[in-house]
This record gives C-alpha cells, sequence and structure tokens, in this order.
C-alpha cells in the first residue's frame, strides 16, 4: 500500500495530540510573576484579564479533548464499517457457492433424465422393430 494511503491509528493520534495539548498548556499557564499579569492584562481582551479565570486554557483543552473524541469516534465508526462489509462480502461468497453447487445439482439431475429418457426410448424402440414380445404369452 502506497504511504499516502495508509490508516492513521489511535495510538499515533495520540502521540500528536499529546505534546500538542501540553505545549498549549504551557503557554496558556498561568504565571506568578505580577510584571507579566500586567503585560497580559494590556494585550488580552478585558473579559479575560482577570488572572484567576483561566478560561483560555480551560477552552483550548477542551477543544483538543473534543477533537480527539471525534477522531476515536471516528475510528470505532470506520472499525465498524469494515467489520459490516467483510460480514456483507462473506455472506455473498457463502450464497454464491451454494448457488453454484445448487447449479451443478440441477444440471445433473437433467442429464440423468436425459439419457434414462434416451435408453427407455431406444429400448422401446428396439423392441418394436424386432417384433419380439418381452414377455411370451405362451410361456
Amino acid at each position: 500500500m502506497h504511504p499516502m494511503y495508509r490508516e492513521t491509528t489511535p495510538s499515533q493520534l495520540l502521540l500528536l495530540f499529546l505534546p500538542l495539548s501540553l505545549l498549549l498548556f504551557l503557554f496558556f499557564f498561568p504565571t506568578h510573576n505580577k510584571r507579566h499579569l500586567d503585560r497580559r492584562r494590556r494585550l488580552l481582551p478585558p473579559q479575560w484579564r482577570d488572572p484567576c479565570i483561566s478560561s483560555l486554557s480551560f477552552a483550548l483543552a477542551f477543544a483538543v479533548v473534543v477533537a480527539f473524541a471525534v477522531v476515536v469516534a471516528f475510528a470505532v465508526v470506520v472499525a465498524f464499517a469494515v467489520v459490516v462489509a467483510f460480514a456483507v462480502v462473506f455472506a455473498f461468497a457463502i450464497v454464491f457457492a451454494f448457488a453454484v453447487v445448487f447449479a451443478f445439482a440441477v444440471v445433473f439431475a437433467f442429464a440423468v433424465v436425459v439419457v434414462v429418457l434416451a435408453v427407455v426410448r431406444f429400448t422401446s424402440s428396439f423392441w418394436a422393430q424386432r417384433r419380439i414380445p418381452a414377455f411370451p404369452r405362451g410361456a
């Protein structure tokens, strides 16, 4: 399979999201330095200026968790779809195998009937040509 079309496993996604969430958490972690707090108060909008409220960190962590949950749910749905597709293909293979066996049985039965009818016709015409009764009356 081409590397571009390789499937991504949940463990690979976890390895991707954990360092990213750690970096975001460390970047937005509230600092203890008052000078940084003053600088942050000037840069952030008024609703985020209170140092006790870390809504941005919570929002980013929540977004990371939701994204991870969506990826895991998508992986579960894809795995379920693969299992269902395999079951459908397997069921069709079994039905096809039984259909082939039934077709061969019908063809064999038809051939037997044709042979039996040919034998009956041949033997009846054979005795009719000889005019020899199959069961003599006086015997």
